[in-house]
């Protein structure tokens, strides 16, 4: 819908922090139903939030970083405790990481990340 899919498959490095289907789940119907209304704005915004292009970031590196620029713009805050990995501010958990995909690492996650309003 949000018309990334070849933006993503073109692009040489990202790092993607996908998340489950128990995720997507869990995410306030509303808050999908906006997206989905919005398809080229939030849409894009909120899947843009979860792609750092540029960089296939393995969970070791991710260890070692405080904040990413996403693929939208925004920053992403993350924190390591032990072999623990948290994105924004506690939002979401790496649950598996370190998939590889041709021109991605992929990091599934427990939760739908929002951006920063504004």
């Amino acid at each position: 819908e949000a018309g990334l899919v070849d933006t993503l498959n073109t692009a040489e490095s990202l790092t993607v922090f996908a998340p489950t289907d128990c995720a997507f789940a869990a995410l306030d119907p509303a808050t999908m139903d906006a997206a989905m209304a919005d398809p080229t704005g939030l849409l894009t915004q909120v899947l843009g939030f979860h792609v750092v292009a540029g960089q296939q970031l393995s969970a070791e590196q991710l260890a070692g970083e405080t904040s990413l620029e996403t693929f939208s713009g925004g920053t992403l805050p993350v924190e390591a405790s032990g072999d623990r990995i948290t994105l924004n501010g506690g939002q979401a958990t790496v649950v598996v990481p370190d998939i590889q995909t041709a021109n991605a690492t992929v990091h599934l996650i427990d939760s739908v990340m929002l951006p920063p309003e504004g």
